[in-house]
């Protein structure tokens, strides 16, 4: 009977395991093909297609030996616990987004539905290159046939995934094993509870600027940590380094001067660790990769410097507490293992030593930027995002060794660290609470999409009161709009398309923000002429060639000729 419940419990196991290497592989692999496609496409302006195949073909067998074979990253799957709480901190994520960013950013949105189009079909270095983002977002539309604004959800969540797996792996590691099961989930509620106060609201903030490529590539840096660490060869962690470039170069490259230059850096070390071992050869390719990486951060920090001090988006983040807050982690993190030295393993130190270099690297730049004069504005707020998963691990790492090798007298610097954190990032929080409506109405989306369908029309233009929709709806139909065409009404009058339109309260409400977007556009708009004219079409007063409909709900009208 033992036996039998043993081998029950075996089999379990195994099925669990078999299963978690699916998701894993999945989830990493998708990312994977997404960074690939897109290098492939900007680099020899292949179509979309067939850079996604080569992609596929170089990467999928790639990534699997890579991953099963010489990462170990399938430590992560050992304990089943891990998987469970992963897939509970995803689940708190969607839950909590589902409720409150049913948005898919503000009016600056609309440009990344233009961009991926471009991307797709017309310029493979739309964005400025950075489409990886758009890559998978259209991968997700195409095959799981979904909406643009569903598929952009479904790609920041897999991002957000990826982080959850690799946060947990790298606490797995850095504590070593055996873990207790209480530890683990002692952790995996904390990040939970982190995403739902304090990552969201921060996400949501990016997303309402319309942030979604910079979102999206918060992954990176915490991804480029795990799999830096777990390398058990020189090559490998110089391989990682590669891609961890290449994913910022693709997906967003604001802080590409950053992945560089810790690139550069830890290459050194890799250096420095060859000649120790004796292996002068390998030192001097380690060295002369290391001299590449920190020659291009130079470049790359020339480029970024003339846009970081520019405006954008309003943000309301304190860059001075974080800066300290930053300060303060450092120097803990920094201390911990040249104290703790005999105690950590290998493993331990890389992920302690990439932990250190992302954070240290962002911090020394922001503040390299404001001494020559940059000023604290749109480029510089959003600088920050970067390394905030990074971050977060660091804080409740340093914690954890506190406890472990009861070193409390870190316990200081590391609290105080936290609540600077937490209140440099507070605006965001509040901004969170008070956002209580989302900025794209579904019902109105599905409502307009359902009519073009049904009547095998073209969409003609829409006159709504909410800007980012207005702006996000034509822009999904390849109609991009100002905020001029807007105010002036005009839509396509032609035979074979449809025109929607507000009326009752909803018209009221269109009417009172054109009163005040009309200060930012030259000229009386003729939108009272347009919605009047509008009317007598709906009324059937003109030709009987149009046909016309209401939706009493959204008090949304049509007519289609």
């Amino acid at each position: 009977m033992g036996q039998g419940t043993s081998s029950f419990k075996t089999s379990c196991v195994c099925v669990f395991r078999s299963a978690a290497a699916i998701i894993i592989s999945a989830v990493f692999g998708v990312l994977l093909v997404s960074v690939v496609t897109s290098a492939l496409r900007g680099i020899f302006d292949l179509s979309f297609w067939l850079s996604f195949y080569l992609a596929l073909v170089f990467t999928l067998p790639a990534a699997w030996l890579l991953i099963r074979h010489r990462l170990r990253v399938f430590s992560l799957i050992g304990d089943p616990t891990l998987i469970v709480f992963t897939l509970a901190a995803y689940a708190t994520y969607f839950w909590i987004t589902d409720l409150q960013l049913q948005t898919i950013g503000n009016g600056d949105a609309a440009f990344h539905v233009e961009y991926l189009n471009r991307f797709i079909n017309k310029k493979p270095d739309a964005y400025h290159g950075f489409t990886s983002y758009y890559t998978l977002t259209h991968l997700i539309q195409y095959f799981g046939g979904l909406e643009i604004f569903d598929a952009h959800y479904v790609a920041l969540s897999l991002s957000y995934l990826a982080l959850c797996m690799a946060l947990l792996a790298l606490f797995r590691d850095y504590w070593g094993s055996p873990v207790s099961p209480i530890a683990i989930a002692a952790v995996a509620i904390c990040t939970i509870a982190v995403s739902a106060l304090w990552l969201v609201p921060i996400h949501s903030q990016f997303m309402l600027q319309g942030g979604l490529a910079h979102c999206f590539g918060a992954f990176i840096p915490i991804v480029f940590v795990l799999f830096y660490s777990i390398a058990d060869s020189m090559w490998g962690r110089l391989i990682i380094i590669s891609f961890f470039v290449a994913a910022t170069r693709f997906t967003y490259g604001l802080n590409l001067g950053d992945a560089l230059f810790v690139g550069g850096v830890l290459a050194l070390v890799e250096a420095r660790a060859e000649r120790k071992k004796g292996r002068p050869k390998l030192s001097a390719l380690a060295l002369l990769f290391s001299a590449a990486m920190l020659v291009a951060a130079l470049y790359a920090y020339s480029e970024i410097f003339k846009i970081i001090g520019k405006g954008g988006a309003s943000t309301k983040i304190n860059l001075n507490i974080l800066w300290v807050s930053y300060s303060l982690l450092i120097l803990t993190v920094g201390s911990l293992p040249y104290l703790l030295k005999n105690n950590l393993s290998p493993l331990q130190r890389r992920i302690a030593v990439s932990t250190l270099s992302v954070l240290a690297v962002t911090l020394a730049a922001q503040l390299i930027y404001r001494l020559l004069g940059k000023k604290a504005k749109y480029y510089m707020m959003k600088y920050v995002f970067y390394s905030n998963f990074v971050a977060f691990f660091a804080i409740a790492a340093v914690f954890w060794m506190i406890v472990r090798y009861k070193k409390y007298r870190f316990a200081l610097p590391a609290g105080l660290a936290i609540v600077l954190y937490l209140a440099a990032f507070s605006p965001y929080i509040e901004d969170f609470k008070r956002r209580k409506s989302p900025l794209v109405n579904e019902q109105e989306w599905y409502f307009i999409k359902n009519t073009i369908e049904s009547r095998r029309k073209q969409f003609g233009g829409a006159i709504i009161p909410s800007w980012p929709a207005y702006r996000y709806i034509h822009a999904r139909y390849g109609r991009p709009k100002s905020l001029k065409t807007l105010l002036n009404g005009r839509v396509m009058s032609k035979p074979g398309y449809c025109i929607f339109y507000v009326t009752g309260k909803r018209r009221n409400e269109l009417l009172r923000n054109v009163r005040i977007w009309q200060k930012r556009s030259k000229g009386p708009p003729r939108l009272n002429e347009v919605l009047l004219s509008l009317d007598k079409l709906y009324s059937q007063e003109a030709a009987s060639v149009w046909e016309s409909g209401f939706e009493p709900k959204l008090e949304l009208r049509y007519v289609c000729r």
